[in-house]
């Protein structure tokens, strides 16, 4: 081990070189600086870029997967087997229950209608029936009365939104 008196005179040493190139050790110093804070700026700039691309590829929807069943190309316009792949309410449910990475899930079916009221007909208008998990599957907020929820769907509460 060295003698404490040796680290004296190394610290006085190194201290009196710095005072004789007083210039010189205050740019390296300022360079350090400014190459760490920009090392720092790069890193943090990065990171939120990263979050903010995430976000915007999220609200379009990268994280999510429809399933739709359609007729093959190969299946004559009148033979409609396609009809009889649905996902069913208990799968559905099982695949809630059974996968811990799905945050939501809802099923949904749409077709298109007509409304009358009084003597005014409108056509040709699309009915979507959803699920209460709808709203955060979709990230849509209700702008004016209250979402559909869970009370509604167990009741069988005729509920309608207006899109």
């Amino acid at each position: 081990m060295l003698n404490p008196v040796f680290w004296l005179q190394a610290i006085v040493l190194a201290f009196s070189q710095i005072r004789a190139n007083l210039g010189r050790s205050l740019l390296t110093a300022l360079g350090i600086i400014v190459g760490v804070a920009s090392v720092t700026a790069v890193i943090a700039a990065l990171s939120g870029l990263k979050t903010k691309v995430l976000s915007e590829f999220e609200s379009f929807g990268a994280n999510r997967l429809f399933i739709f069943p359609d007729r093959p190309d190969d299946a004559p316009k009148n033979a409609y087997p396609w009809k009889d792949v649905r996902l069913k309410v208990e799968e559905v449910d099982a695949i809630e229950a059974n996968c811990p990475s799905i945050r939501s899930i809802t099923p949904g079916t749409s077709l298109g209608l007509s409304a009358q009221y009084g003597d005014r007909l409108i056509e040709g208008l699309s009915v979507t029936g959803i699920r209460p998990a709808w709203h955060e599957t979709e990230n849509r907020a209700v702008t004016l009365g209250r979402p559909f929820n869970s009370i509604d769907e167990s009741n069988a509460r005729q509920v309608c939104l207006l899109n």
